[in-house]
């Protein structure tokens, strides 16, 4: 169902969706589609991720990280698609058609094969493959730069339960000794700071 159908507004269309065809066959069609198609494409995804910077650190070295983060990315990209795009056809058609059109994800493989061949579930494959080098790229990378940004800075580390410390012997600020003379550890949370 197109928004603009009602007005432009999606939330006409949902409350359509939801009063004609219920919560699961209106606003949650297609998600037997959905979940085939992303376990493929989130598994094939982070491994050709790991493997395709493996590989390209043992050939470019570490010094050229950005590039292969963003090689990898591509990558990564582009071959997750090769197993999950059927799917992505399959529940794009699903959504597509009027509610209650197919009767599973399963259904519909069988009715577009039947009508349309094979070759129907890699419609589309070759552009979808292009779109995915530099949106994958993109992706890593900016993924990358965030992680960095939101790495602990010198003098802290992460304790076992996510908060930040810092001890004494990483700071000039806290020169503090307990009474035994080990030196002091502080749990930084948030608004105040808790003596350990």
């Amino acid at each position: 169902v197109h928004s603009s159908a009602y007005g432009g507004s999606s939330f006409r269309a949902a409350k359509h969706l939801l009063n004609e065809h219920g919560l699961l066959g209106g606003w949650y069609t297609g998600t037997g589609a959905t979940v085939a198609r992303n376990i493929p494409l989130f598994g094939t995804y982070f491994r050709a991720y790991n493997e395709a910077t493996w590989q390209l650190q043992r050939v470019l070295g570490h010094d050229h990280s950005t590039l292969v983060t963003m090689l990898a990315g591509a990558t990564a990209g582009a071959a997750s698609w090769i197993p999950a795009y059927p799917f992505d056809v399959i529940k794009s058609r699903i959504q597509a058609a009027p509610p209650g059109t197919y009767e599973s994800w399963i259904h519909c493989i069988r009715c577009s094969v039947a009508q349309d061949g094979w070759s129907c579930l890699w419609r589309g494959a070759s552009l979808a493959m292009v779109r995915a080098l530099p949106l994958h790229a993109t992706i890593f990378l900016t993924a990358q730069h965030l992680e960095s940004l939101v790495q602990p800075r010198p003098g802290f580390q992460q304790s076992l339960d996510g908060l930040p410390i810092l001890t004494t012997g990483q700071s000039a600020d806290f020169n503090e000794q307990g009474a035994n003379g080990d030196s002091l550890t502080f749990v930084i949370a948030p608004l105040d700071v808790d003596w350990c």
